[in-house]
């Protein structure tokens, strides 16, 4: 199992079309294209780049081509929507170990027990307990 940090990124993520973006290019393509600011208002490419990263091995892998054909489709076709954001949510979940480990621990029991609030320490916790059941993690 691979833990990283992607979505702590997509959390900072403030222009969601470069997902729509990046479904059909890659970043050295926007470059010679005339550069990344005529996509997006993110002003700094290393910026830009973790963002690459995190929404290329997050939000559009796709574990089989049927999926990837599916997701790609309706995103050009549609735009983000919340529709599209949603598919991007179950995508990420089969793709990310901390997302899906988090939406297991916290947020789906939140989310059927009614409770419209989830708090900090809630997911420090259910972080700090991972880590402690992880032997690759146990050293960081």
């Amino acid at each position: 199992m691979t833990i990283n940090s992607d979505i702590n990124i997509l959390g900072s993520l403030s222009d969601w079309n470069l997902v729509q973006i990046f479904l059909k290019e890659d970043l050295k393509s926007l470059q010679e294209k005339g550069g990344t600011h005529n996509f997006t208002s993110i002003k700094t490419n290393k910026s830009i780049r973790r963002f690459e990263k995190a929404i290329k091995t997050t939000l559009l892998k796709c574990k089989n081509e049927i999926v990837h054909s599916i997701l790609s489709q309706y995103i050009q076709e549609s735009g983000i929507t919340s529709d599209s954001l949603l598919l991007l949510f179950w995508n990420a979940s089969v793709n990310n170990f901390l997302f899906s480990y988090l939406n297991e621990s916290v947020f789906f029991p939140a989310l059927y027990s009614r409770r419209s609030v989830i708090k900090k320490d809630e997911i420090v916790s259910t972080i700090f307990d991972l880590k402690q059941s992880q032997d690759s993690l146990k050293k960081r």
